[in-house]
């Protein structure tokens, strides 16, 4: 079997509600399920959740926990890794929690790789001068997964694989050892994308 790195975003955005009503905004009693109805449309991210959950996380999931089972032993092990952001794991959590335990009946085979990720699936390390924004994201979701999956992270995967040298030097102080990137031939010129660097 030719090697090849399987790397799984999985993500799923809050839609905002498009029947927004500033009224509600206003009132000072408001409570915070109120407040994120009157932001999101949880009618229609539930329902995206769970058309995604039987046509994607439920059946892909079940392949690659088959092919993990059948590549055992073999001498050359099937491996994936996943980076799941913290609003995917919030939306889980309220709508199909058994999502997430398709998730850990991977995690648990060994043959799964958790890649780290800011919470939110955010563009913080594009804008926060200080990087607190940024690290208090990649700290929350580190903790998710040692809550979620008893994992910690070691490989970083920044939204939509956005890099640059101050980034990577964030990523190095909070602990991470690599991060994945994507290989842009005007930065690589010669260089192989394919190459781990």
């Amino acid at each position: 079997m030719t090697d090849i790195c399987l790397i799984f975003e999985v993500h799923q955005p809050l839609r905002l509600n498009r029947n927004f009503h500033i009224d509600l905004l206003l009132r000072r009693d408001a409570t915070k399920d109120e407040l994120l109805n009157l932001y999101f449309d949880n009618g229609m991210n539930k329902d995206i959740l769970n058309r995604v959950a039987e046509k994607c996380y439920f059946p892909a999931n079940k392949i690659i926990l088959e092919e993990i089972e059948r590549f055992k032993g073999t001498g050359k092990e099937f491996k994936v890794s996943f980076s799941l952001s913290g609003v995917f794991i919030e939306q889980c959590r309220m709508w199909r929690p058994e999502i997430l335990e398709s998730f850990s009946q991977l995690v648990e085979t060994g043959c799964v790789e958790l890649l780290g990720q800011t919470y939110y699936h955010s563009l913080s390390s594009l804008y926060d001068p200080d990087w607190s924004e940024f690290i208090a994201e990649v700290e929350m979701h580190r903790e998710a997964m040692r809550g979620l999956f008893n994992y910690s992270p070691r490989v970083f995967e920044n939204t939509e694989c956005l890099y640059n040298n101050s980034i990577a030097k964030a990523i190095e102080r909070v602990g991470y050892e690599a991060t994945i990137t994507e290989g842009l031939r005007r930065f690589l010129g010669w260089r192989s994308p394919n190459y781990v660097y």
